[in-house]
């Protein structure tokens, strides 16, 4: 499972925004 970039929380594979401080978790940039 992934860990939120910015407070290390784990999150799902699947939730564009941590639930815990709202970062974005975004892995691949669309360009």
């Amino acid at each position: 499972m992934p860990y939120c970039r910015d407070c290390g929380k784990e999150v799902m594979d699947d939730w564009m925004v941590c639930p815990y401080c709202g970062s974005s978790q975004s892995n691949s940039e669309e360009s």
